[in-house]
């Protein structure tokens, strides 16, 4: 008789705790509903951003203003200047944690 493979050892291990597989299927099921309502919130965001910067071309013109902008808007939330999507990056490639606060900063900005 063979031995059992590790897909099988899994698959019963798995159904021997039925609850923490249905509790685990929730939680990912609502990290993908969040990823993915804030992936389309971002799409809809970009393509918003393009049309208006199509649509009015001088608009390019005002970039620093908007550079001026997001800085003092760091600096209301207080974010310092090596945080938010420097943050990200080296939070990503570190496997370091991020504060919460982080994502609205980056998305708005």
């Amino acid at each position: 008789m063979t031995p059992p493979s590790e897909f099988g050892r899994r698959l019963r291990r798995l159904s021997d705790h039925p609850l923490t597989f249905v509790r685990w299927l929730v939680f990912a099921a609502v990290i993908g509903l969040a990823a993915g309502c804030v992936s389309t919130a971002f799409y809809y965001a970009f393509v918003w951003a393009t049309g208006l910067r199509t649509a009015h071309p001088g608009l390019l013109w005002l970039l620093p203003v908007g550079g001026v902008a997001i800085v003092l808007f760091y600096r209301v939330c207080h974010v310092e200047r090596d945080q938010g999507t420097n943050l990200v990056l080296t939070a990503v490639r570190e496997n370091a944690a991020l504060p919460l606060r982080t994502a609205p900063l980056v998305f708005l900005s």
